[in-house]
């Protein structure tokens, strides 16, 4: 198999692609007693790769499966408590093999700081435990990084016409990476608008992406994680939201990479079921 080692960079660099835009809280807070809960599945399917000049090269076909839960609490005033638990990854490459566990797990914690008429800015952690497999299917199809990784965000949104049912939001952020990988920029976008009976129906266009600080060959890793260093990417695409009844509701979305290096390349469809209510004796 040709060139195993650029490839296991990339697939890694895919599994990271592939659940990058799950948590999108932006700057809005969950009211206190309330819950939103994800369960989703996102399937990636590739064949080629954005090599580390950015040139898109042809690869064996890859594809993974996902299954994640996304869940984010709301209490006090003003604090909102997210968790992203990958359940189940499964990928594959043509002619080499497969490989399934589960992924890391990310827990935050985010602030409202300040809301003044439609306007809102929050600040958000978030803490990512190595709890996926860096070493799957020899490392050529990780389920992690192996190592301890940080964020740190501050999003700034505001809803907007005469009804109130459109909305945006921007996010920037810094990422702090373990094990000797190369820390980054990271940032997402959201707008969107309910259209419909009540509005029902969420029509969203999302983008989201990281960029590393620094050239890793100026700082080797201590690493072996195929989740590596140098890898970027601009993603995006639009996302469409159906609550069916009281409480709950269907999502769809299809994303794909605008500018890509050290990761596959190939369209992402997603599919969710979401649950909005109380908890912990709340309605």
């Amino acid at each position: 198999m040709r060139d195993l080692r650029a490839i296991a960079v990339s697939f890694g660099a895919a599994v990271a692609l592939l659940g990058s835009s799950a948590a999108w809280a932006g700057p809005w807070k969950v009211e206190p007693g309330e819950t939103y809960l994800q369960l989703s599945w996102a399937r990636l399917a590739a064949d080629q790769l954005a090599d580390a000049d950015g040139n898109d090269l042809d690869i064996p076909d890859f594809t993974q499966d996902e299954l994640a839960l996304y869940g984010a609490f709301g209490f006090g005033d003003r604090w909102t408590a997210t968790l992203r638990a990958p359940l189940y990854r499964r990928s594959e490459v043509d002619g080499f093999g497969s490989a399934t566990g589960n992924g890391d797990l990310q827990l935050g914690l985010q602030a409202q700081l300040w809301e003044s008429g439609p306007w809102r800015l929050a600040a958000r952690g978030v803490v990512q435990a190595p709890a996926g497999d860096e070493n799957a299917g020899q490392g050529a199809l990780p389920t992690g990084t192996g190592v301890w990784e940080v964020e740190a965000w501050a999003s700034l949104g505001r809803s907007f016409g005469a009804d109130g049912r459109g909305y945006g939001f921007v996010e920037l952020g810094h990422q702090t990476r373990g094990g000797g990988l190369v820390d980054g920029i990271v940032y997402r976008a959201e707008l969107g608008r309910r259209f419909g009976n009540e509005g029902r129906w969420l029509v969203a266009v999302r983008a989201w992406g990281v960029e590393p600080y620094q050239d890793p060959a100026d700082q080797p890793t201590t690493s072996a994680a195929g989740l590596g260093d140098d890898v970027a990417y601009l993603a995006l695409g639009p996302s469409l939201t159906w609550e069916c009844t009281k409480g709950w509701a269907l999502e769809a979305a299809l994303d794909g990479a605008a500018f890509a290096r050290n990761v596959a390349l190939g369209p992402t469809v997603r599919l969710g079921v979401v649950y909005r209510g109380g908890w912990g004796g709340s309605r």
